[in-house]
């Protein structure tokens, strides 16, 4: 039998999650560091850096949602997927 989604499930194979370049600890770890980076490097900007400086940040920030949405579909996706085998059979 090829490999089934369900099958994956059932043996705990099925990790989507594996998809992604962090786990949701490393993710909190990663993001703390980062904010406390940003702040160290915020205060030694000259000021007239600072205000290009918030802007490019405020960029970097809107991409984080779009990461959140490409997953969902995706596990969106699988839901279908698992619907079409259970059906099919």
């Amino acid at each position: 039998m090829k490999d089934s989604i369900l099958n994956e499930i059932y043996y705990g194979d099925f990790e989507p999650i594996e998809q992604f370049a962090y786990s949701l600890d490393e993710y909190k770890k990663m993001y703390y560091e980062v904010c406390e980076k940003e702040n160290d490097i915020r205060y030694r900007l000259p000021k007239e850096l600072e205000k290009d400086y918030v802007n490019l940040m405020n960029k970097i920030f809107l991409l984080e949602p779009l990461a959140v949405k490409d997953a969902f579909i995706m596990g969106f996706k699988a839901g279908a997927r698992i619907m079409v085998e259970v059906f099919e059979e």
